[in-house]
């Protein structure tokens, strides 16, 4: 029975093979990233911040969000692809700080108000918040099939694109993809 626990967690984190993105640009993060095509309207979910307090998804990205494009990632401390990911979200909103652009890693651990800050105390890091869900309804809701998973929302609030893999998110090409598609903003 524990092999099965095991295995079961060992297989969330296994993302599965997705298809290329064709020529629209989001290759600069891997074979691995696909369109959302035409952009979908990304489900409401509820999750907590740091200070505990409630929000839903759709509120923030109309509210603090407005304006802005969105990586909302899916992560747990127990997952090893997620833990090895983190570190180049961190340094993705250090560099994208001056944009439009906001890194929502939305921590998926049943205790995330607890393991999620000790985790960025642990490793450093500073660029992002916390943002904690304390249950699995994220992922069916926006039919993610593993963690990490990463969506990318547009500033109308529609995913325009997923990938459910961990990625070094700071490649040169990674960057200026991201940096040329908000300038398109202004």
């Amino acid at each position: 029975m524990l092999r099965l626990f095991f295995a079961t967690i060992l297989l969330a984190c296994i993302p599965p093979c997705l298809c290329h993105a064709g020529d629209s640009g989001f290759l600069a993060f891997g074979p691995g990233f696909r369109e959302t095509a035409p952009p979908q309207e990304v489900p409401d979910i509820f999750f907590r911040d740091a200070g505990g307090r409630d929000i839903m998804l759709r509120d923030y990205l109309e509210t603090e969000l407005k304006g802005h494009y969105v990586l909302l990632n899916l992560w747990a401390t127990w997952c090893v692809p997620c833990v090895g990911e983190m570190p180049s979200l961190d340094r993705l909103q250090e560099i994208m700080k001056p944009y439009k652009f906001t890194v929502l890693a939305l921590n998926l651990d049943r205790e995330g108000n607890v393991t999620a800050p000790a985790f960025y105390r642990r490793n450093g890091l500073k660029n992002l918040k916390v943002f904690w869900a304390a249950s699995s309804v994220p992922l069916r809701r926006l039919h993610a099939r593993g963690i990490p998973t990463s969506l990318l929302i547009n500033p109308e609030g529609r995913e325009i694109g997923r990938i459910a893999s961990n990625i070094d998110w700071t490649r040169p090409e990674s960057v200026a993809y991201l940096k040329q598609m908000v300038n398109r903003l202004n």
